[in-house]
């Protein structure tokens, strides 16, 4: 990783964390709070354990990444209006500079996908292959401990030229990898099926329907890993 690509990971994760302290602090942390049990509410299905009980039952520095996953989807969400948190806070600071407003407004438009690792690079840099999406490969800078082989959820945050992964990286066990495509291909088709046929080739909406898709990427990707985490434990 250049210097230059350690800059922006290092000022995503600065504005991100900002970002964090700011709704939890604030006249936002009921909604938030109400966004966690909503996000982890497959816990209990797939697990048998409530959120407290699974907290209580993994370590605090894997339960902390579960949240912080669940913070960093909480920025994708759009109320009535269409606004996100991310745009309502860029309103009340005006005066953030514009690399800060550039990252948090690509986080905003991030999701998590699957990827299968191609090739690990020095400094935390790794090829992956995108396996939703006709497998195109790209480097993302950030990716630390993975193996060749391996299939990750990832949230690829993309600002300018260069792909950066948040701290929302979870292996997939096989079983867990299968799920997550058969979710994702179930509700592409969903949203095609709502576009008029001489328009499911475009690349718009091709480009949509991929996106929604994909909402549910980050919340299925925390709970089947914190599954793995507490079969393990």
């Amino acid at each position: 990783m250049t210097m230059s690509d350690t800059h922006i990971l290092d000022r995503l994760d600065s504005a991100l964390a900002n970002l964090r302290v700011w709704i939890e602090g604030g006249e936002w942390v009921q909604e938030y709070a109400n966004w966690v049990v909503k996000f982890f509410s497959l816990l209990d299905q797939l697990t048998g354990k409530s959120l407290n009980e699974v907290s209580e039952s993994v370590r605090p520095e894997l339960m902390e990444r579960a949240l912080w996953a669940c913070f960093e989807d909480f920025l994708t969400l759009k109320d009535e209006a269409g606004k996100s948190i991310v745009d309502i806070y860029l309103e009340s600071h005006p005066d953030l500079d514009s690399s800060t407003v550039e990252s948090l407004l690509a986080a905003k438009r991030s999701r998590v996908g699957l990827f299968e690792v191609v090739e690990v690079l020095e400094g935390d840099v790794a090829v992956l292959r995108d396996i939703l999406n006709r497998g195109e490969l790209f480097r993302v800078e950030g990716i630390s401990g993975a193996l060749v082989g391996q299939s990750v959820a990832v949230r690829v945050v993309r600002i300018g030229d260069v792909g950066v992964a948040t701290q929302t990286v979870f292996p997939m066990e096989s079983e867990d990898r299968d799920r997550f495509i058969q979710g994702y291909e179930q509700a592409y088709r969903q949203v095609l099926k709502d576009v008029p046929k001489y328009l499911r080739k475009d690349s718009r909406q091709i480009d949509r329907a991929r996106d929604v898709a994909l909402e549910y990427g980050a919340e299925l990707a925390t709970v089947y890993w914190l599954r793995q985490v507490l079969k393990s434990s």
